[in-house]
């Protein structure tokens, strides 16, 4: 829920700051928004890759401890 605010967050904050460019204004801000949320998700995906898929223990170690 948070990307898709910072996504409505920055979208209309560009196109705002765009305004007078008209349609290639509009283009342009969602060129913004897209970069912007290329920067973020990266980071994020390969956070949850490093968390999500971490290899589990083996079940010999998990009955030892």
């Amino acid at each position: 829920m948070l990307l898709a605010l910072l996504n409505g967050v920055v979208l209309v904050s560009s196109a705002y700051i765009l305004t007078g460019r008209g349609a290639v204004g509009l283009a342009g801000a969602y060129v913004i928004m897209g970069l912007i949320q290329t920067a973020v998700n990266i980071p994020f995906i390969l956070w949850l890759l490093r968390t999500k898929l971490t290899p589990a223990r083996p079940l010999g170690e998990a009955v030892l401890a």
